[in-house]
């Protein structure tokens, strides 16, 4: 695909689409003539239920190719592995708006390969044929220089904890209308699939704004109509009624902040579209300032919409300040009228550790914000893809999948609305494992973590902590509390645990003589087998002062 310089903008932070160049004849050392040939897998799924494969061929209207064959080699890590033929694969062909441009199967692998609960490698291979006739095996995908590993799916036989009465989801998800020459995603029906297999609740659906807004057959060209938005929200809605995750259809708005750079601003619950083309790939004759976080943090309909600061915690590189006029939030920012932070985007590291601070500083303010993770999956069910550096190299990032931070919910929402009105409410928390929550003593059924202020006359709280097998013993618990004005928070419980405990209720009396306490929140780590940081924070409950 060739594309003028003047339509494309350079940066560094690209998804595996490899096709595109600046202009003919500039080197691409990722392209060749075939399409992007994609598998994909949740990284977890429950015993006795299929695993739901993806095999995404994309650009396949420029690169005709013909699928002959797919493979499964799979076995429980360590041992031999078995060999599982895909039959009839024709019948696994799902209709999707984008089918024009990529054929997309959706395969359920059956239950009964996956008997024992464990953690299985999964390899898979598609045989095809060019209209050429040179025949072509793919395996995992065909991208130049990926790794071609092995997949890892977790078998298990536990939902995660309290889902009983929590419910679970990522709200940073990009779909296939995420998509122009330098990147592209899967069906909504595919994410649907993992989001159910991966025991997920609900899935933010966040594509970006300047995709939205082009025709659904070139996305170089837009059109007034929205066909993408108006698309994306009807498919959303049929998809949540059919089955059981729910889909909950938004938008990733480039928006100016005060500082009149670019951020970005996750929106949900309205029907009106709102542009945002500021740093997308395609290069705008008039750069458009009409969208700026302020106008839209004061226009928006607080009965029925949900504005977040989207991953707060990314800091703008030098290329994208100056070719894509990106910044980062900052406190000024957030003592807008949004109603949360997506705090988490890949993992509690650094950004997570900026987005905290930036939280905490805006708390102190007396600014109520809810807790949210994500993402900011493009597919990425198993491991991220994407172009490390433009035209040279792929990046694999295998501890970031759709689903590996979480935003929980108190209480368990049926439909669309009832999770915006939890958000808006302030009614979560974020973890990559654990549960957390803080409870009234006497009414031990019903979380108290919520914008609504409570009354001084309680004063004995119970916090609680929960994990499971699969992501460690509790290892240390925390529960701070925040005064208005001050310049950090207070510790009021801080307890390290030796001993293998995977519940913990702990009874906290906040009637302290000298602290007029705005809010107490809390946080939970466990010792994980692997190493890795398993944690859980909440959103705040809040007291009237």
């Amino acid at each position: 695909m060739n594309i003028p310089l003047s339509e494309f903008i350079p940066f560094f932070a690209l998804y595996a689409e490899t096709h595109f160049r600046f202009f003919k004849r500039f080197p691409n050392f990722l392209a060749k003539a075939e399409p992007e040939v994609v598998f994909d897998l949740p990284r977890r799924g429950l015993h006795g239920s299929p695993i739901p494969l993806l095999l995404l061929i994309n650009d396949r209207d420029k690169y005709p190719i013909e699928l002959i064959e797919v493979k499964i080699a799979y076995c429980i890590i360590g041992d031999r592995p078995k060999l599982h033929r895909i039959q009839n694969i024709a019948q696994y062909v799902i209709d999707h708006p984008l089918k024009h441009q990529s054929t997309a199967y959706n395969i359920p692998l059956p239950a009964d390969l996956f008997l024992e609960i464990s953690t299985y490698q999964i390899n898979c291979l598609a045989i095809l044929k060019t209209k050429h006739g040179r025949t072509l095996e793919v395996l995992n995908d065909n991208y130049i220089g990926s790794s071609k590993r092995s997949f890892t799916c977790l078998i298990s036989n536990n939902t995660y904890p309290s889902q009983d009465i929590v419910s679970y989801g990522d709200m940073h998800v990009h779909s296939q209308f995420s998509q122009s020459h330098v990147e592209f995603g899967p069906p909504l029906e595919i994410l649907k699939e993992w989001a159910r297999a991966s025991s997920l609740d609900f899935l933010g659906i966040t594509d970006h704004s300047y995709d939205l807004a082009c025709s659904l057959s070139d996305y170089f060209i837009e059109e007034e109509s929205t066909p993408r938005w108006v698309l994306m929200k009807a498919e959303c809605t049929r998809l949540s009624e059919a089955h059981s995750a729910l889909l909950i259809p938004g938008e990733e708005i480039s928006v100016l902040n005060k500082k009149n750079k670019v951020v970005h601003l996750l929106r949900f619950g309205s029907d009106r579209y709102i542009p945002g083309s500021l740093d997308g790939a395609r290069k705008k004759k008039v750069f458009n300032k009409s969208s700026t976080l302020e106008l839209l943090a004061t226009t928006q309909d607080k009965d029925t919409e949900v504005l977040l600061a989207a991953h707060p915690g990314s800091r703008a590189r030098f290329m994208q300040s100056v070719f894509l006029h990106r910044g980062n939030w900052d406190t000024a920012d957030l003592a807008q009228p949004i109603d949360g932070l997506q705090a988490v985007n890949s993992g509690f590291g650094k950004s997570w550790k900026y987005a905290k601070m930036l939280w905490i500083k805006e708390l102190l303010n007396g600014h109520k914000l809810a807790l949210v993770a994500g993402t900011d999956a493009h597919g990425d069910a198993n491991r991220y893809r994407c172009i490390g550096i433009p035209f040279l190299r792929i990046l694999e990032l295998f501890n970031r999948y759709l689903g590996s931070t979480r935003t929980g919910l108190y209480g368990k929402p049926k439909t669309k609305t009832d999770v915006l009105d939890a958000i808006r409410n302030g009614k979560t928390f974020v973890t990559s494992g654990p549960y957390a929550n803080l409870l009234d003593r006497n009414n031990p059924y019903c979380s108290l973590i919520s914008t609504h202020e409570l009354r001084r006359e309680i004063t004995v709280i119970t916090s609680e902590f929960k994990s499971t097998c699969e992501f460690g013993y509790l290892q240390r618990i925390r529960v701070m509390g925040g005064i208005k004005g001050a310049k950090q928070e207070v510790v009021i419980v801080d307890k390290l645990f030796a001993e293998s405990q995977q519940m913990l209720e702990e009874s906290l009396d906040i009637s302290l003589p000298d602290l007029a306490l705005f809010y107490i929140r809390g946080e939970v780590g466990c010792f994980s087998k692997t190493g890795s940081e398993v944690v859980a924070f909440t959103s705040p409950c809040y007291f009237q002062t």
